[in-house]
């Protein structure tokens, strides 16, 4: 009796081990015929909270920006490996651009083995990859949160980039940054891509007031003796539409009334937008 329950407990382990190993298999063949190659556009941000950071504000603008060290942990050819010796994805596109103090906005391209499910949701390590969403890699010296611009299955893929017209006004300005904003000046990302020129300046003495006032990066100054300015700055910037917005880089809003961070070469500028026109008109 002895033996015969043990025969029937084995063959009950190697159906059960069987129909495991089957039903793996079945799992990976029906992943692999799902999967599908997509490349994916990211803007790298401080953590998976700081994705969802709103405002135009410049602790907001910030948090869409990293540390330079881990912009230069970042190389092209980097890998999100997989346990079985895979590559779940791979950064085959890296573009950085200036931020506030010590930080730099940074977008990845980045190549991804995605599965597509029955909705035509694609699927990265089985969570939604949507625009909006947050994209998690494990790369090969660091690990990055990316919010998720663009999403396409061409690799040619270029992003649409409007030329439009921008004019930022700045209230009670130091006369030594009024000074640095010249005619001519741009912002470059790391490529040399020109992404902004300033094409008109013009200031004017600040008012006489005998209150103090707060100037748009948050300052307060300003008393009836200052010699502080007030600028209006016209701007040639390539933003890229989303929806009804424009964004420039990585993703602040180009719309009246926001704020915008522009890092020229000789100046930083974040003042609110006053106006704005296509180019072409």
């Amino acid at each position: 009796m002895k033996g015969g329950s043990k025969q029937k407990l084995n063959i009950f382990l190697i159906a059960a081990i069987s129909l495991l190993v089957f039903a793996s298999l079945y799992y990976f063949y029906k992943s692999f015929r799902n999967s599908q190659e997509i490349y994916v556009e990211v803007a790298v941000v401080r953590g998976q909270n700081a994705a969802y950071s709103t405002g135009s504000s410049l602790y907001s603008i910030s948090l869409q920006a990293v540390p330079v060290w881990l912009s230069d942990s970042i190389s092209l050819g980097d890998t999100d490996g997989s346990p079985l010796g895979g590559v779940n994805a791979e950064v085959i596109g890296k573009m950085t651009l200036e931020g506030p103090s010590s930080y730099r906005f940074v977008t990845l391209l980045v190549r991804v083995n995605s599965v597509k499910d029955r909705s035509g949701v694609y699927l990265y390590k089985n969570k939604s990859l949507l625009v909006g969403s947050v994209l998690e890699l494990n790369l090969s010296r660091t690990k990055v949160y990316g919010l998720v611009t663009g999403i396409n299955e061409d690799k040619t893929y270029e992003k649409d980039l409007q030329e439009l017209n921008v004019v930022v006004q700045g209230r009670f300005i130091e006369p030594f940054i009024a000074q640095k904003i010249e005619v001519g000046d741009k912002i470059t990302d790391d490529q040399g891509n020109v992404l902004g020129e300033i094409l008109e300046f013009r200031q004017t003495r600040s008012p006489v007031s005998p209150l103090t006032y707060s100037n748009y990066a948050g300052k307060t100054l300003l008393s009836p003796e200052t010699d502080a300015v007030d600028i209006e700055v016209k701007i040639r910037l390539k933003a890229g539409k989303i929806g009804e917005n424009y964004y420039f880089f990585p993703s602040q809003k180009v719309k009246a009334g926001e704020s915008i961070y522009l890092p020229f070469k000789k100046v930083s500028l974040y003042y609110p937008i006053s106006g704005i026109e296509n180019a072409s008109q």
